[in-house]
């Protein structure tokens, strides 16, 4: 599995989560990202099983408005692509990305249709006080 980090209201969370993610590398051998804004962060160790080349997290959606690190599978996310989301401009084959498809096009209210294990973080960018992180 993934690991996910994140830290918030820090004056060095860059720094932090880096440090963090570091720390789950048997989580993630695959491959870790970060993103960060004012005094938040997530990070992300990946474990590649799905879109091995171009999966990496986390991602940000089109509009700028979401950005997600996920942990888990979703079974049934080229359905989601291709039926309910597909208004939706993909840059790649990773089953995260419907998440920010389902973010841009129907908030928060996306989880209800996802089929899936999984435990996943978002941030939204666009109000820094808000954050939801589901397990």
């Amino acid at each position: 599995m993934c690991g996910l980090v994140g830290v918030f209201g820090s004056l060095d969370p860059k720094t932090i989560v880096q440090s963090m993610n570091d720390k789950i590398v048997h989580r993630g051998p695959d491959g870790d990202g970060y993103w960060h804004r004012g005094d938040s962060a997530i990070g992300h160790r990946r474990l590649s099983i799905i879109d091995i080349e171009n999966g990496a997290q986390p991602m940000i959606s089109n509009n700028g408005d979401w950005v997600v690190a996920f942990n888990g599978e979703i079974y049934n996310y080229k359905q989601l692509k291709s039926e309910r989301y597909h208004d939706y401009e993909y840059r790649t084959d990773s089953d995260t990305e419907v998440i920010l498809a389902g973010l841009e096009f129907e908030s928060e209210n996306c989880f209800s249709p996802i089929i899936g294990i999984d435990g996943k973080q978002q941030y939204f960018p666009k109000s820094p006080k808000r954050i939801f992180i589901f397990e």
